[in-house]
């Protein structure tokens, strides 16, 4: 299982709520070096603020993401950066670690 799929199975699990994109790459023009690059675009979203449209944290695993090759994951939101703002690349628990605290520390359950 790939490492975003992992994740959304992760949370599906736990009863966190999150949006899922995912949109196959159908015109590969590319060399295909991992399961990754079947994609356009493949991301859980996570803590969307409706007003902003902002959101807590996301993840992708797609063409051209970093650590897409390692099966893992590159993130953003203000959850999914260091720092410096800077995306992070983690794997599958790293992530549902990240959401789970957060979404557990403010009683946000279904």
């Amino acid at each position: 299982m790939n490492v975003i799929d992992k994740l959304r199975e992760t949370l599906d699990t736990a009863g966190i709520p999150y949006e899922s994109c995912i949109e196959m790459n159908e015109n590969i023009l590319q060399p295909i070096v991992c399961e990754a690059d079947r994609y356009m675009r493949n991301q859980i979203i996570y803590g969307r603020d409706k007003e902003t449209m902002g959101w807590k944290f996301d993840a992708i695993y797609q063409w051209g993401s970093f650590g897409r090759t390692e099966n893992m994951v590159e993130t953003y939101g203000e959850l999914g950066t260091d720092e410096d703002g800077e995306p992070m690349v983690m794997s599958a628990e790293e992530a549902y670690k990240i959401i789970a605290d957060d979404f557990f520390s403010k009683g946000d359950r279904k």
